[in-house]
């Protein structure tokens, strides 16, 4: 995670008294400010070398300690016969508390009381012995797991544990050692296992079918104790051969980890620092969400949120600060209320956050009152926390709400979740591992909800490179809440991402998708590559094991411009696709096309900003992030700001309304200008009259009035003109005399004296070779001058050889001068390649 940037408003995040400062004064730019940067810059360099002195110090420390405690337990292992173990409870608690609070912006955060972790005590002495797990296991492959001879079935608890439902070594522990795959069907494939010493197995753990032994491992400890154990890696398989090589027995092995476990309980705190870039709102998730009753953005610079309430007009909104409560909001989003009778003040909205101090995941609900805000402060809120993992950090958590506004959907990197909101209680939690059925990571980077299933598009670790990850679109169903299948939609062959960027958070990892449920289709953004892929999802099918998704097309946006940052759908047949950079735009770094989604997306029909709602800044900004309801556009942009366009009745547009607030800006409404019209709801602008229409603009246009007949009407008119008021000229004349010249010649003298640059231009160029002759004509005469001057008798008789022969050829001067003949090869050959290259030209 980036580490965090300095800014003013870290001063004093609470203040909400900047709204009665002008717009221009929202974001400091000034050389007072840069320099006050640069000084909060070097106190934070010397706290930095601070902070890595200690770190490096406790690391030596914890070390030492480690080899201290280390060769402390190995002088007492002749007295210790058995080892105590306490054991903590599992990563996913079974127990999960809820807390519900009222808090204020003054109080501590709510507290919640933490699963309290259960220990058992289980004293070991493990012997190994050569027993089997099943008695044969001969005969041909079978794919589904059964009591007969192949395809035994193990319910893996764990730790190499078969439970007791289990066909193959029912309640034993099985060794791993030799351990292959035996799916023929499988890209892991490594050979046949009907052999006498293993058997084909399918392990449930990480799904697959496996090449296992038939011998298991006894160990007189308790079943519960391992089962809660932590799993070992496979890679630990190859690492007892060393240590018997050593004379390393287990006793030594067992202490020498626990001196490891305590050294990472040492350096857990310290090592495992991690950051919170407060500033980049873009970052781990979607913290902005809106419907037709409010809109919120939440704010991790301030610890809050900033909330506006339908009708949505520049005035009134409201923010909510508590600064002690260390929630990071990763997502949120919005529920509906729609009990108006009753509860017309209070709004709810749902978020996923992890606390900065504990790395603990909550799930909060959120209800404000309206009535509680008051000059544009909110000092109360109803929070009530859940927690759904401890001390677990997520790079990414998305959120959606399902359309019945009954549940949450939540997607991270190392679990799924679904949760009641109306009852305030988790319907599943799962692991990633089990969830999606994939022995790699998958990495979710956006999700969309119907009220039958999520549809969601990550990164995933390859199985074929693990070193790479490929972008896969999941399909999970939602009753029951599983993952039913995943298809690859962007290979490593047209683009492939390393693992270890795609398991962290980065801009350059952006993704996003929506989802029409009405045409069974999803749109699905992907910047990296400035492409949009439109999904075909195949949901009819009453078994939901079949549903699919398949690839319609791929349409590609400008080079190097984000094409796909953000998509949206504005109804079913109107995609909205945000372009994160436009560098030829002056007033804004980013765009927001609209497509008619049935043809490829090459014209857009429209374009957020422009001359009609313009984007009344200082400085260039960027979006982030873009939704759309009830054509109703929301962006989030640069600088911690969201922008609101509402959407409009027929007849009006949105326009830019300079306000004071410091967090955000909502367009208000206007009448379509002189000479436009506006026939549909939506956000956008009013559209030009076509040619023989009008609109004098006195009152809103849905539609532009016809022109009289005879009165002229260009595109965009106001008014009609009739055209008797103008008189008319006649501007008919004849056309002048053709030159003498056709055009033929005037070509060729055009190019007879030029030269051009190609190769074959040069030689077909009568002067180049005029030139040349031009050139030897000089050489000729300087030889025969300087052999008069000099009188050298050589010279001098074939000088009067020369003399006779050039005086023959003189044409110039009609054989009386020599030089003349020199003056006549030039001028032959300047009229040879005329011709030659007149004649050339005219075929």
């Amino acid at each position: 995670m980036a580490n965090p940037q300095y800014s003013d408003w870290s001063s004093d995040p609470v203040s909400t008294t900047h709204r009665s400062q002008s717009s221009a004064e929202r974001i400091v730019w000034t050389d007072d400010d840069d320099d006050n940067q640069i000084d909060q810059k070097k106190t934070s360099f010397a706290w930095c070398w601070c902070l890595k002195c200690g770190i490096i110090g406790s690391l030596l420390a914890g070390i030492g300690l480690a080899i201290v405690l280390t060769f402390w337990l190995t002088s007492k292992t002749t007295a210790m016969e058995t080892l105590i173990v306490t054991a903590s409870s599992s990563s996913l608690p079974r127990s999960l508390s809820t807390s519900t609070s009222i808090a204020t912006s003054s109080n501590a955060p709510s507290t919640t009381t933490l699963p309290s972790s259960s220990s058992s005590t289980a004293a070991s002495t493990t012997t190994t012995t050569t027993i089997y797990c099943a008695s044969t296991c001969t005969g041909s492959f079978n794919s589904s797991a059964n009591t007969t001879t192949c395809s035994l079935y193990c319910d893996d608890g764990g730790s190499y544990y078969c439970r007791s439902t289990s066909t193959y070594c029912a309640g034993q522990y099985y060794d791993p050692a030799g351990f292959g795959f035996c799916n023929p069907a499988s890209s892991r494939y490594t050979g046949s296992c009907n052999t006498t010493d293993y058997c084909c197995v399918y392990d449930n753990y990480y799904p697959d079918y496996y090449c296992l032994s038939k011998t298991y491992i006894t160990n007189e400890v308790d079943d519960d104790f391992l089962e809660r154990s932590v799993r070992r890696d496979e890679s630990s398989i190859f690492a007892r051969p060393a240590f018997e090589a050593l004379n390393i027995n287990d006793r030594h092995i067992d202490q020498m980890f626990i001196g490891i476990f305590i050294l990472l309980l040492i350096l857990k705190p310290i090592a495992c620092v991690i950051i919170y870039d407060t500033t980049d709102d873009n970052a781990h998730g979607v913290r902005i969400a809106g419907n037709d009753q409010f809109i919120v953005y939440g704010m991790n610079l301030v610890m809050g949120f900033h909330i506006n309430f339908a009708p949505f007009v520049p005035f009134p909104n409201c923010v909510y600060v508590n600064t002690s409560r260390d929630f990071y909001v990763y997502s949120l989003d919005v529920v509906f209320n729609n009990d108006n009778d009753t509860s017309d003040q209070l709004f709810t909205f749902v978020q996923i956050s992890e606390q900065m101090s504990t790395q603990n995941i909550y799930f909060s609900i959120v209800t404000v009152n309206k009535s509680l805000c008051i000059n544009g402060n909110m000092s109360t809120a109803i929070i009530r926390d859940t927690l759904i993992l401890n001390g677990t950090h997520q790079e990414y958590m998305l959120l959606k709400v399902v359309p019945s506004q009954k549940y949450a959907c939540v997607f991270a990197d190392t679990f799924a979740l679904m949760f009641d909101i109306v009852n305030n209680e988790i319907i599943e939690l799962k692991d990633s591992y089990t969830f999606y059925s994939y022995p790699y990571p998958i990495i979710p980077h956006a999700i969309d909800v119907t009220d039958t299933y999520v549809i969601g598009v990550a990164y995933a670790i390859s199985y074929i490179n693990p070193n790479l990850a490929v972008v896969i679109a999941f399909l999970c169903e939602l009753q029951p809440f599983r993952s039913i299948n995943y298809t690859t939609i962007i290979d490593m062959n047209s683009f492939a991402q390393t693992a270890a960027l795609a398991t962290t958070y980065n801009i350059a990892n952006q993704m996003s998708i929506a989802v029409n449920n009405e045409r069974q289709m999803a749109v699905f953004g992907f910047p990296s590559t400035n492409s949009v892929l439109l999904l075909n999802i195949n949901t009819t099918s009453t078994n939901t094991s079949q549903w699919n998704i398949n690839i319609m097309r791929t349409d590609y946006g400008p080079p190097n411009s984000g094409f796909g940052q953000s998509v949206a759908w504005i109804d079913d047949k109107t995609v909205a696709i945000l372009l994160y950079s436009i560098n030829a735009r002056s007033w804004s770094q980013s765009e927001v096309w609209t497509f008619a989604v049935d043809i490829p997306l090459q014209n857009p029909l429209s374009i957020f900003p422009n001359n009609q709602q313009i984007l009344d800044f200082d400085f260039s900004i960027t979006f982030f992030q873009m939704i759309l309801w009830s054509n109703n556009l929301y962006l989030l942009v640069i600088y911690n700001f969201v922008i609101l366009v509402p959407s409009q009745a027929s007849g009006y547009q949105s326009i830019w309304y300079t306000d004071e607030d410091f967090y955000s800006t909502i367009f208000q409404s206007a009448p379509c200008p002189s000479g436009t019209y506006k026939n549909e709801a939506g956000y956008g602008v009013c559209t030009i009259c076509p040619p023989q229409t009008k609109n004098p603009g006195n009152e809103p246009a849905i539609e532009c009035s016809s022109c009289l007949s005879n009165s002229f009407c260009p595109l965009g008119s106001i008014d009609d003109v009739t055209l008797i008021n103008y008189t008319s000229y006649i501007q008919t004349f004849a056309y002048p005399n053709s030159p003498d010249t056709n055009s033929y010649d005037d070509i060729i003298v055009q190019n007879v004296f030029t030269i051009g640059q190609s190769v074959r231009c040069l030689i077909i160029a009568p002067l180049f070779w005029t030139s040349l002759a031009i050139a030897l004509c000089f050489i000729i005469w300087f030889i025969m001058t300087m052999g008069k001057v000099f009188n050298c008798q050589t010279i001098v008789r074939h000088r009067d050889n020369a003399k006779k022969i050039l005086k023959n050829t003189d044409i110039v001067g009609e054989g009386e001068r020599w030089i003349g003949g020199l003056s006549s090869f030039a001028i032959a050959v300047l009229f040879g390649f005329t011709f030659w290259f007149a004649a050339d030209y005219h075929q």
